[in-house]
């Protein structure tokens, strides 16, 4: 997940899944492995909403899901990759929420594959995001993060012509620009030596290009899901809001993990199934959790006083602070080829 959105993992409160209208489970079992917060799962029932189970076997979280999507283990990008090709290839993502808080309509060169900078057609361009802007102030960016990164460009359908965007230009400051940024989009521009560089915006290069290979037919001879259940998910998805995909630790394992990752989210950016309550992707692997016990000489060894006390010298006074406690680790680590 950290090469997916830049952290650990997306996590939520779990107290926010029955506010869900649609919640797809993918290699999870909510009912058995996470019984603490299964019941929030119950109260999506009771509130008329819907389940989804993603696995190879028919177990409980299927029992109790309004439909489970049977698919052949290591498989879960293809399949995901293809529902988000539905949901384009209907028109059934979301224009607005893409234009407005997705990079779908920023350019890409087609000779490099990376995205067309302003300087790229201005060798005077000089970044325009401002430090009392919200990248600054609240999301910690850094001047040397930001000179790395820049600044983007769209095309314009009020101008017919190529804009710069920055960063924080998104929802009302988008609007507040006038921009109206193309879709789907592909063309040919003059750059600033003088030369053509062939652009699309990276929706067009998702339509045409990375998701050609996943129509329906592919998809399922590849999973061997039920043709028809692949339909009605991704009409779900495009239908119900809110809706949130949760998926389980195991498919972090996979050697392929980043792009399945990757994959999970593609289908809920394209339905504007972020940053609402109930919406979302979300994952449930929890051992990156003790990060947050961080050990100092200050507070004591951290997440090893809950897991590495030495069993033979115990500290038994129950008013102890943690940088009392006296850690030795007699557990091996974990066999390499579980991972």
């Amino acid at each position: 997940f950290p090469f997916v959105h830049g952290l650990q993992a997306s996590d939520v409160d779990m107290n926010e899944m029955r506010y869900s209208k649609l919640l797809v489970s993918i290699g999870k079992n909510l009912v058995e492995n996470k019984r603490a917060d299964n019941h929030f799962a119950a109260e999506v029932m009771e509130r008329g909403g819907k389940l989804v189970n993603i696995s190879p076997e028919y177990g409980p979280s299927s029992s109790k899901a309004d439909y489970w999507l049977t698919i052949r283990p290591n498989t879960d990008t293809a399949l995901l990759l293809g529902i988000s090709k539905i949901i384009i290839d209907n028109n059934w993502h979301d224009e607005k929420f893409l234009k407005e808080f997705s990079d779908f309509p920023l350019l890409l060169r087609k000779d490099t594959l990376k995205r067309l900078k302003p300087e790229d057609l201005n060798k005077e361009y000089k970044n325009q995001l401002s430090k009392d802007g919200p990248s600054y102030t609240i999301h910690g960016l850094k001047k040397k993060q930001y000179d790395k990164i820049g600044d983007f460009t769209v095309f314009d359908k009020k101008s017919n012509s190529v804009k710069p965007l920055t960063r924080d230009d998104v929802g009302d400051l988008l609007e507040k620009k006038k921009i109206d940024p193309q879709l789907d989009w592909e063309g040919t521009i003059s750059g600033a030596d003088g030369n053509d560089i062939e652009v699309c915006t990276l929706f067009w290069a998702y339509k045409y290009v990375h998701l050609k290979d996943y129509d329906l037919d592919t998809v399922v001879d590849i999973t061997h899901s039920n043709k028809e259940l692949i339909q009605q998910l991704a009409k779900d998805l495009a239908t119900i809001k809110p809706a949130t995909i949760h998926i389980g630790e195991g498919l972090n394992h996979w050697f392929h993990a980043v792009e399945n990752n990757r994959a999970c989210y593609l289908p809920i950016i394209l339905t504007g199934n972020i940053g609402k309550k109930g919406a979302g992707c979300h994952t449930w692997a929890g051992n990156y959790k003790a990060g947050l016990f961080q050990g100092s000489d200050k507070v004591g060894p951290g997440f090893k006083g809950w897991v590495s006390e030495d069993p033979f010298e115990p500290n038994l006074n129950p008013e102890a602070r943690a940088k009392q406690l006296k850690i030795k680790g007699y557990a091996m680590g974990e066999e390499p080829s579980y991972w």
